[in-house]
């Protein structure tokens, strides 16, 4: 994940999480640990787009949802894909059989974080740093893969990935019931 992304899940989650519209350079760069010249320039980029309008003291997000889409366009969750491999088991034993340090994202990180799930799914989605602990629980496998290890931004707390992350991960998949969670997501984001 790139350092402007962490720019727009910053944003993204003081609106859904926190609900604030406001926001300033400097508190991004201090809390995210990026410097202030690259959170500048993107959010230069939000304001061309119309998505954030730009003031001396405080910058204001105006259209949440434009962000999104616009994150994720950009997004290239392929990109972060570190391992992949086959586990036989449920979709529930893949998740319990997670390191405790992973977050979750996508089909499961939806299930988990909201209690539902919009349709079946058969693939897992985790971030997570520690990648041999990750190998030992799932070990390489020549059948089709329906287990991910993403590459995990240091920010991202173990747990479930926030809304905004479920949201542009899930846009970024390609099967045929990500669409059934990211309509699902939608409604919970946008009442």
């Amino acid at each position: 994940m790139l350092n402007k992304e962490s720019v727009y899940l910053e944003i993204l989650e003081n609106y859904f999480e926190r609900k604030l519209v406001k926001f300033t350079q400097k508190e991004i760069s201090v809390k995210l640990g990026i410097s202030i010249g690259l959170v500048n320039k993107t959010v230069k980029s939000l304001v061309e787009i119309g998505v954030v309008t730009q003031r001396p003291r405080a910058n204001t997000l105006i259209d949440a949802k434009k962000l999104l889409l616009y994150w994720s366009s950009q997004r290239k969750l392929n990109h972060d894909i570190m391992y992949k491999t086959h586990f036989d088991g449920s979709i529930k034993e893949i998740e319990s059989s997670m390191p405790p340090d992973v977050v979750f994202t996508a089909y499961s990180g939806y299930r988990l974080k909201y209690g539902d799930a919009p349709a079946d799914y058969e693939k897992v989605f985790v971030y997570c740093e520690n990648v041999q602990e990750f190998k030992k629980r799932f070990p390489p496998s020549k059948k089709y893969e329906n287990v991910f290890l993403l590459k995990k931004p240091v920010f991202l707390k173990p747990g479930i990935a926030p809304a905004s992350m479920l949201y542009v991960d899930l846009w970024n998949l390609r099967d045929w019931f990500a669409t059934d969670y990211l309509n699902a997501l939608e409604k919970r984001l946008f009442k």
